[in-house]
């Protein structure tokens, strides 16, 4: 095999297709995905046939092409490749499965991509904010791939955004204005205004004496599933993974004795820190919406101490461990978690580690889309939450300045939170100012007619 450049273009002339494969797959890894694309689609159909190799080029081709999809961003696009890629590992299966055994190469056996393919299509579904048929998706790798931390994981996230898809909603200001009245009775004199008595529409958890071990999308069911993947993570004292590219003449180390990471690739030390720091904060998340508050604080406490942690990481463990306290009567104890000062950015990456060089690791993830999406906004969200910590406390003019500073620090770089409007006629109801607090709700809801 071998490639030669002309007018800056590479040209791969390669003996057979297994190298085709080849080359679009280290593409993919140096992040060239359009290149990866290219060398892919050049490739004829079936190149190859099951019966003949154990492999099927179309369904590698449509699996690869799933994969570089996910990795551009493009969840939907991805799903559509990896369902032609089941689609063809389902009517090789049939086709087998109507031959006699002592007919078939023993290469042929058992060579089913299904619960691969299933996997892939489950994070893609995760992506395009289906949480519901990923589940479905992931439930059925899990069969196989049980030792999986990662997709123990995934599981998680998939019962967590089926409980709260996003955090967009709770920014969205001009959609909360029109649910902060409810009705509206009577007319002038003896007009009475109904408010809501909550803008948050999020999906309570269930009461009912359900067993954790169900398999449904439920925070119940979340909780055990970020057990398995805390028992699971990979031990990261053991030798790295090893390295992309090998070097000559150095026979690369053995893998580790710890729990296979199939279908995923090894972890890199960067990945095993993340991977743990992902499962803290699910944790941490999972247990306040059960009303677990000290578990909460553990967890949120245990991604503080850890010595490499992503500036988002980090926002979101301050936020819950402030929560938790609220909820556990420490009021004092949880303005200190909400100080702005604590966080100094909300990246997604996590500090390299100086100890141990990392160079190996291959950045193949989708585009991170995520609210707060700037610090700014993050900041008055911890703003907006120590003024509902003084209002609780019973310092409401303290709460009231906090909160006009917050509303005239917005901007499109800087999203607050949707419930500061209900706070603050909260506020002004409570310090008698009732001309105040009705303005403001004319001010801020069009679709009911409030006479003055």
């Amino acid at each position: 095999s071998h490639f030669y450049i002309v007018n800056n273009q590479t040209n791969y002339l390669f003996q057979n297709i297994e190298a085709t494969f080849l080359a679009a797959n280290i593409e993919y890894l140096k992040g060239n995905f359009k290149e990866s694309v290219k060398i892919l689609t050049s490739i004829p159909n079936e190149s190859f046939a099951y019966g003949e190799y154990g492999e099927s080029s179309t369904l590698m081709f449509y699996n690869n092409m799933g994969v570089l999809h996910h990795a551009m961003g493009k969840p939907n696009l991805a799903c559509h490749y990896v369902q032609m890629a089941l689609k063809e590992d389902i009517n090789i299966s049939q086709n087998n499965a109507k031959k006699d055994n002592n007919e078939r190469p023993l290469f042929t056996l058992g060579g089913s991509k299904y619960h691969e393919l299933m996997y892939n299509l489950g994070i893609s579904l995760l992506h395009t904010g289906r949480p519901s048929q990923a589940f479905d998706c992931l439930i059925i790798a899990v069969r196989r791939y049980h030792r999986n931390s990662l997709l123990w994981m995934r599981l998680a996230e998939c019962c967590i955004m089926f409980h709260k898809e996003t955090n967009e909603t709770d920014f969205d200001i001009q959609r909360k204005q029109k649910e902060l009245i409810i009705e509206v009775v009577g007319s002038k004199d003896k007009q009475k205004i109904v408010l809501t008595s909550n803008l948050s529409k999020d999906k309570k958890y269930s009461t009912e004496s359900q067993s954790y071990a169900v398999p449904v999308p439920s925070l119940e069911f979340a909780s055990l599933c970020l057990r398995n993947a805390s028992l699971l993570i990979p031990s990261d004292t053991a030798s790295p993974p090893v390295p992309l590219f090998l070097i000559p003449g150095v026979t690369p180390p053995a893998p580790p004795p710890s729990p296979s990471p199939s279908p995923s690739s090894p972890l890199s030390i960067t990945g095993i820190a993340t991977l743990r720091n992902s499962i803290l904060i699910a944790s941490a998340y999972v247990s306040l919406c059960l009303g677990d508050y000290i578990l909460t604080l553990e967890y949120s406490k245990e991604l503080l101490e850890q010595t490499r942690i992503s500036g988002v990481h980090k926002l979101l463990a301050h936020l819950y461990a402030a929560e938790s306290l609220v909820l556990l009567d420490k009021i004092s104890e949880a303005v200190e978690y909400l100080n702005p000062e604590n966080v100094k950015d909300i990246s997604f990456e996590i500090p390299p580690d100086e100890e141990k060089s990392d160079e190996s690791s291959i950045k193949t993830n989708p585009p991170p889309k995520w609210s707060p999406n700037s610090l700014a906004s993050a900041h008055s969200v911890m703003q907006y939450n120590i003024a509902v910590a003084k209002t609780i406390r019973g310092q409401l003019d303290q709460a009231a300045t906090l909160l006009k500073q917050i509303w005239q620090q917005r901007s499109s770089n800087c999203k607050v939170p949707a419930h500061i409007i209900m706070l603050v006629i909260y506020i002004e109801l409570q310090l008698g100012h009732t001309d105040i607090a009705r303005n403001l709700i004319r001010q801020y809801s069009f679709q009911h007619r409030i006479s003055g």
